[in-house]
């Protein structure tokens, strides 16, 4: 049984990572120096300095496309058996 829900975790491991990506985790005021991905979007969308704000978006997307075919390539180590069209 557990052999044949293997592509339905692996399903869910792939829409569970764009909400993850997207996620914005940046707060508004920071008793400690503010970092993070989330952040620069925000400042910089908020500053309106766009040359910027294209660094960590497209680092983000990259990121994501990178962590999505890991998981295509595990899925297919993992379930042989099943048509990978």
């Amino acid at each position: 049984m557990l052999p044949a829900a293997i592509p339905f975790f692996v399903a869910g491991l792939r829409l569970g990572l764009g909400p993850r990506a997207g996620r914005r985790r940046g707060r508004p005021r920071c008793s400690r120096p503010c970092r993070g991905w989330a952040y620069m979007v925000t400042f910089y969308g908020n500053t309106f300095k766009t040359a910027l704000l294209f660094v960590p978006i497209i680092t983000l997307a990259l990121l994501s496309i990178a962590i999505t075919e890991l998981i295509r390539w595990a899925e297919r180590r993992i379930t042989p058996w099943m048509d990978q069209s």
